[in-house]
């Protein structure tokens, strides 16, 4: 048993040395700046992204506000792995790519013509070598909530107006300590913007570091793949099942991956268009969730969900949009 061990070992060690994920991009740092301070200025960015009011939305009983369009959850921020030219389908039902900016003047700007209200999704990955305590620092007039690792941390809820500077931003700083465990963590800003607030989407961010925390620096990128280490060897998410539908439009995959410290796991189906393995939607259950079964016609299937003894059992018409639960808390 030692023998066997030891060998499991020895393989888990040598490919944590020696394999790594292709398609790094090199991190962008401002030179100019004192070492404890990282200027984030490049993006990938999606949008602009229809994000139009309710049509109620002026009945005084309501009082519903642009600000309440940041607490719509458009995207499934716990599966989100942006990458430059990947797209994704909008409540609109079109498709919206992936694209890049950078900044001018440390200020990062995309233009935009139109009247209406807009969401743009801005993400940067951020690497770290060792567990890191940083602030996060974000500047904007318009309204925007940050998500770490796909967890919402922090809200921008107040429009501000443009000073009319052209190397100058207005608007409150919103700052935010940061925790980061070794390995690649996902910064993600929604932004709602408002063309009568700034013709422009404008934002400046900046990480600072204690010295301690300098060297080795975090990296920067664009790209979701990072190297293989112990912790994803046995902790990372696994595919523990795979099917298609029977009219070849859909691929389905199921997922687990151990929650750290304990030995608890948790298990999600990945539902993906065929032939471009585009990702439509993520079905999570409480605590587990069983691989589906595709009905002999047509685009639905089933899938239980536990939690704890108890399950329920639910039907996904795709062609429908439905999701229902046929049969609740069984034993």
């Amino acid at each position: 048993m030692k023998k066997h061990n030891s060998c499991r070992l020895l393989l888990v060690s040598i490919m944590t040395l020696f394999i790594s994920y292709p398609g790094w991009v090199h991190p962008v740092y401002d030179t100019e700046e004192p070492a404890s301070q990282i200027k984030m200025n490049h993006w990938l960015v999606l949008g602009p992204l229809p994000s139009p009011l309710p049509a109620f939305h002026e009945d005084a009983q309501n009082d519903y506000l642009p600000e309440n369009l940041l607490r719509l959850n458009e995207l499934d921020f716990s599966s989100l792995k942006p990458e430059l030219g990947k797209s994704l389908v909008w409540h609109d039902g079109k498709e919206y790519q992936w694209g890049k900016t950078e900044a001018d003047q440390n200020i990062i700007k995309i233009p935009y013509q139109s009247d209406s209200l807009s969401a743009f999704f801005l993400c940067s990955y951020i690497e770290v070598s060792r567990w890191t305590q940083a602030e996060l620092s974000i500047k904007s007039p318009q309204i925007f909530t940050l998500f770490i690792d796909g967890t919402q941390v922090s809200t921008k809820s107040k429009f501000n107006p443009s000073n009319g500077e052209a190397d100058q931003i207005s608007g409150r700083t919103l700052s935010r300590k940061l925790e980061l465990e070794t390995g690649k963590h996902l910064l993600t800003i929604k932004f709602i913007h408002d063309p009568e607030i700034n013709p422009e989407l404008t934002f400046k961010a900046y990480l600072t570091l204690d010295k301690k925390f300098i060297s080795p620096p975090p990296l920067l990128s664009f790209s979701p793949k990072q190297r293989m280490d112990i912790s994803a060897l046995l902790d990372g998410p696994k595919v523990t099942s795979s099917s298609i539908s029977p009219s070849g439009k859909f691929a389905a995959l199921t997922f687990r991956k151990t929650i750290p410290p304990t030995d608890e796991s948790e298990s999600w189906v990945q539902l993906y268009a065929l032939p471009d393995l585009n990702l439509i939607r993520t079905y999570r259950g409480e605590n587990s969730i069983s691989r589906i079964t595709w009905a002999p016609k047509g685009n639905k299937f089933s899938y239980t969900t536990r939690e704890g003894s108890k399950g329920t059992v639910w039907v996904v018409d795709l062609d429908e949009g439905t999701s229902v639960p046929v049969l609740e808390s069984m034993e």
